[in-house]
């Protein structure tokens, strides 16, 4: 396999777990202390990217870098689905799991501000 696509195997790698973890490329970059387009290069195969980096993407994903090189998008859906875990400690499934919870408390609680504002209307 060529530098140049083991690069950018690398790159579509951290740039699936980065989404799956819900983190920006501006987010990541600014913990990498880059420019997000120097991110996006390294996201897109453009750089090659140093152990060093590596390690610090990792850091930054909460990840370890076995993790990352052997992450199969596909097998997420399918371990997350059948045994209910991904990786060595449930990173994909938590983080997940507390956006939806977040996010379905976010929406309820919007429901109940509208169903006092509409019965405010009708009781005057």
């Amino acid at each position: 396999m060529n530098e140049e696509k083991v690069n950018t195997n690398l790159g579509l790698k951290i740039k699936k777990v980065r989404e799956l973890k819900g983190y920006s490329q501006e987010y990541i970059s600014t913990q990498m202390g880059i420019t997000q387009n120097s991110y996006s290069k390294i996201e897109r195969g453009e750089t090659n990217l140093s152990v060093n980096k590596l390690i610090e993407i990792c850091r930054i994903l909460n990840i370890d870098i076995s993790t990352l090189m052997n992450f199969d998008e596909k097998m997420v859906f399918n371990n997350c689905t059948q045994s209910g875990n991904f990786g060595e400690n449930n990173t994909f499934v938590y983080n997940t799991i507390d956006k939806i919870q977040e996010l379905y408390e976010k929406i309820i609680k919007s429901k109940d501000q509208e169903i006092e504002r509409l019965t405010s209307l009708f009781t005057k």
